[in-house]
């Protein structure tokens, strides 16, 4: 999914984003990152959206982490 990044791919890479499993997680983290990199204001909002309903996962720190602003968002 991360490879060929869609709009309706967001929710699943998110659910995997703060998965158990190492691998998988940072798989999913790569990947959103690199979506929110390339097309921020088309998968911004997607991310967000999600958030909420993950937030009380234990790993959901690093998903919340990769919307906030950065120093390159000053550009």
């Amino acid at each position: 999914m991360a490879e060929r990044p869609r709009p309706e791919y967001v929710p699943f890479l998110a659910e995997r984003a703060v998965e158990w499993v190492e691998p998988v997680r940072l798989r999913a983290l790569a990947g959103l990152r690199e979506m929110l990199t390339e097309q921020p204001a088309r998968y911004r909002p997607l991310v967000a959206r999600e958030l909420p309903r993950l937030a009380a996962r234990r790993h959901a720190a690093a998903l919340a982490a990769l919307l906030e602003p950065t120093n390159d968002d000053d550009r």
